[in-house]
């Protein structure tokens, strides 16, 4: 169980827009509706520290990003088949003292990264 508290931390400033295979990205910064899955950007490196505490690098930038633990927990689940409201389930269920409002603040989280073009949602492309 992880034995922190909410903490999405992360730092950024800029992004970018790509296309992958048959997955089209929405626009940056485009607002999360229910049911939408977001899934990271193949490309980007995650690695994780020893203190549980990691970095995201972007190679198409040379561009670097913190993440707290819980940041990287939701990360992780960024594969395109969660919904936020289901990355806020797991994250009670495997985390303690998770505030009532969480799902604000996962959503402000991936809304970031998608901004940052680190991620983005699924849609077919035609």
């Amino acid at each position: 169980m992880l034995a922190h508290t909410l903490q999405l931390s992360f730092y950024f400033r800029y992004g970018c827009h790509s296309v992958w295979g048959n997955v089209a990205w929405k626009d940056r910064g485009a607002a999360i509706k229910n049911g939408d899955r977001p899934i990271a950007h193949h490309y980007v490196l995650l690695r994780e520290e020893f203190d549980d505490w990691a970095i995201l690098f972007n190679p198409d930038t040379g561009r670097g990003f913190g993440l707290s633990p819980t940041g990287v927990y939701v990360w992780r689940l960024l594969d395109g088949e969660h919904t936020i409201d289901e990355m806020v389930t797991a994250l009670r269920r495997d985390a303690l003292d998770i505030p009532e409002n969480a799902r604000d603040g996962v959503g402000t989280f991936v809304d970031a990264l998608v901004a940052e073009g680190l991620a983005g949602f699924q849609s077919t492309v035609s």
